[in-house]
């Protein structure tokens, strides 16, 4: 068996070994193609997270490569699309079609998220109130970190980010492979990180990374198969 590859952690400057303790998992393809980080607006930036409305149900807020928001709410496995506005909240809409890169259905709103933010300004929750059904309070997690990393397939280097749990002692650890094409790390509509985030939250590591010509990663991507 070779050596597990080494994985240089950006955020530290330190270098970890990253153990492969369970099988790499293969899960849905990704149809993006972006090359490049996405210039993200701090304010966004902040809301990525998980958050929890009661133990076992937690919307989880995240980013795909069309750079707009969507959430997951894992009590149902929907995902939705979050627009901006009223004021500083978002309007959550319906995603028309899990094979279009990004399509939602404004005509037909679903509901409104609006952050809440603590004294410094950072956000501990946010205020989650779908058409018909009473608004829900979501406290903001802090189950696991999240680190920038980079790793070498020959003289390429790739990027990605690896969730870490934020519990004592060493974790088992799963890579998310991708699909045929280039894709970066977070996916269709997240569909990545949201595996990735569900691995991190049950103590378990999580490593996505952008494939070689996408994202942040070196070299050029040149066969679909």
């Amino acid at each position: 068996m070779p050596a597990p590859p080494r994985i240089q952690r950006s955020a530290s400057g330190r270098s970890a070994r990253l153990f492969l303790l369970l099988p790499a998992l293969a899960v849905c393809p990704s149809w993006s193609h972006g090359r490049g980080a996405a210039q993200v607006p701090d304010s966004t930036m902040q809301l990525f997270g998980t958050y929890q409305i009661r133990p076992g149900h937690y919307l989880v807020v995240g980013m795909p490569s069309s750079g707009r928001l969507v959430c997951l709410e894992t009590k149902t496995g929907l995902i939705r699309a979050l627009l901006p506005g009223p004021g500083d909240g978002y309007r959550v809409a319906e995603l028309t079609s899990a094979f279009t890169r990004f399509a939602p259905d404004t005509t037909k709103p679903l509901g409104v998220m609006r952050p809440e933010r603590g004294p410094n300004g950072s956000i501990t929750g946010v205020r989650w109130h779908l058409t018909g059904s009473p608004e829900v309070r979501a406290a903001r997690l802090a189950l696991y970190r999240s680190e920038e990393v980079r790793f070498q397939n020959g003289d390429i280097t790739l990027a990605g980010t690896l969730l870490v749990p934020n519990r004592a002692g060493r974790h088992p650890g799963v890579v998310l492979i991708h699909g045929s094409g280039p894709a970066p790390r977070s996916g269709f509509y997240s569909f990545y990180l949201y595996h990735a985030e569900a691995f991190a939250r049950n103590g378990i590591a999580a490593l996505v990374y952008d494939k070689r010509g996408s994202g942040l990663s070196t070299g050029t991507y040149e066969n679909w198969f």
